[in-house]
């Protein structure tokens, strides 16, 4: 806008000064939000050429009815014909077509949380905003009955009463804005529409399904397999959901399973039903060692309700032994080291 436009012009071609002169801008500035706080003023930064009067259209939509029916995020191609806006003013301008001004637009309207559409329209031309004013996100936890969904505002506070949904079931969020979502039979991402009143926001809820595993430290100190003696069995187990620890209380009918097989290939079995195994502890159980014993497996046993699908898992985890190999080969003699009140000692036995 500075100096004479006529000299400026005269260093042109004619045909850049006519389309420069009969170009429309309805331009959004690169610094202008779409994401406002809940108590935020809306305003859009615009720079407009050409355009004696401006159009400025705001629709508020429905966002939970096109979340339920579309099933994904709202864009600026979304078909706003049959709605009427809830504001619309025009603005004047007296500016040579040949300028292009930066205008901060306030939009009326706008006064609560929701999702909004506003057009400018002018001179044949028309730009489209969507905006975003408040927020609604959860913040999951995992717990043996499922996830735990906090529904949090723009100021991460906890929205009492709030609505998750997922599909066609509804989870209302108790005073301090916790929903509890069971575990689903298959993982995967779900679509997750968070709701307060009118306003609602979509969201992804990564759901998981019940997948407990057992783990069990299992100790038998190999110098005491001796034949015709007595050794003692350690186990430590833990048992976990989704790889988070879980009670053992939720693991039924714990039993540890311990089969020794001699050298000739000949397996006994002995079963401890009704294992009682500790949170903070180590559980013991004696074993006589058999004759001539060539391997033994120790296995925990036990089962888990999966709620999700309505019946009973079986868990299991193991641990080998393989002891007495020399007696498996041609060798004679093995050394062995010891030691007593003068010192260390080595032995060949054989």
């Amino acid at each position: 806008g500075l100096g004479d436009a006529e000299a400026w012009a005269s260093g042109m071609p004619p045909e850049m000064f006519r389309r420069l002169r009969e170009r429309v801008d309805i331009d959004f500035a690169a610094t202008s939000k779409t994401r406002f706080r809940a108590d935020e003023a809306v305003r859009l930064e615009v720079m407009v050429k050409n355009v004696p009067s401006l159009i400025v259209k705001v629709f508020e939509i429905n966002a939970a009815n096109y979340y339920r029916e579309k099933g994904r995020e709202i864009d600026t191609d979304i078909n706003l014909d049959g709605l009427v806006a809830n504001s619309e003013r025009v603005i004047a301008s007296n500016l040579s077509p040949l300028r292009r001004e930066a205008r901060v637009i306030a939009l009326e309207g706008i006064d609560k949380p929701g999702v909004y559409v506003v057009d400018l329209i002018g001179n044949g031309r028309s730009s489209r905003a969507l905006i975003r004013k408040g927020a609604l996100r959860p913040v999951v936890t995992q717990l043996p009955s499922g996830h735990q969904v906090t529904v949090v505002d723009g100021d991460n506070k906890p929205v009492p009463g709030a609505v998750a949904r997922l599909g066609d079931r509804e989870f209302v969020a108790d005073d301090q804005g916790r929903a509890l979502v069971p575990f689903a039979e298959s993982a995967g991402p779900r679509r997750m529409i968070l709701s307060k009143g009118d306003f609602a926001c979509l969201e992804t809820l990564e759901q998981r399904a019940e997948a407990y595993g057992l783990s069990a430290g299992i100790h038998v100190d190999r110098e005491a397999l001796l034949a015709g003696r007595e050794a003692t069995v350690v186990v430590r187990a833990g048992l976990s959901l989704n790889g988070e620890l879980a009670s053992l209380s939720k693991l039924l009918e714990p039993r540890l399973v311990i089969q020794a097989v001699d050298m000739d290939g000949v397996p006994t079995r002995e079963e401890i039903g009704g294992f009682k195994l500790f949170e903070d502890r180590e559980s013991f159980h004696s074993i006589r060692v058999p004759r001539r014993l060539a391997s033994l497996n120790i296995t925990l046993r036990g089962k888990v309700k999966v709620a999700s699908r309505g019946n009973e898992t079986e868990l299991s985890a193991s641990q080998a032994f393989q002891v007495n190999g020399i007696q498996k080969t041609d060798r004679v003699d093995e050394v062995h080291l010891g030691r007593d009140g003068k010192g260390y000692w080595l032995e060949v036995a054989g």
